[in-house]
C-alpha cells in the first residue's frame, strides 16, 4: 500500500466554480451522473471525500463530496446516487 499525502485540491478542473459565470454555460455545467465516491487517506489518517461526476458536456472531475452534497441543484441526483448505492450494497451483501 503506497503512503501519499492528503490532497486538497486535486489538479483536474473544478468546474462548479465557473458556475456563476453565466447562464449560457448552464447546459455545460449540468451534471449528468454521479459515478463513485471514493476517499483519499493520507498515512496520517485523515481522509477527505471526493465525488468522480460525468458532466453534461461528457467530462468528467473529481468534486468535493460535501460541496455536491449541499447544492440545492444537486440534490435529486445526489438521492438518485445513494439509492443506487444502496441497491448495489444490498446485492454485495447477500
Amino acid at each position: 500500500m503506497m503512503d501519499f499525502d492528503l490532497i486538497d485540491d486535486l489538479e483536474l478542473p473544478h468546474i462548479h466554480e465557473d458556475l456563476n459565470e453565466g447562464e449560457e454555460n448552464d447546459e455545460q455545467f449540468e451534471i449528468k451522473k454521479i459515478l463513485t465516491k471514493f476517499k483519499l487517506k493520507c498515512s496520517c489518517g485523515e481522509e477527505k471525500s471526493k465525488f468522480y461526476i460525468l458532466w453534461s458536456n461528457r467530462e468528467k472531475t473529481c468534486e468535493d463530496f460535501e460541496f455536491i452534497k449541499e447544492q440545492s441543484t444537486c440534490k435529486e441526483i445526489v438521492q438518485y446516487w445513494e439509492q443506487r448505492h444502496e441497491k448495489i450494497q444490498h446485492l454485495l451483501d447477500m
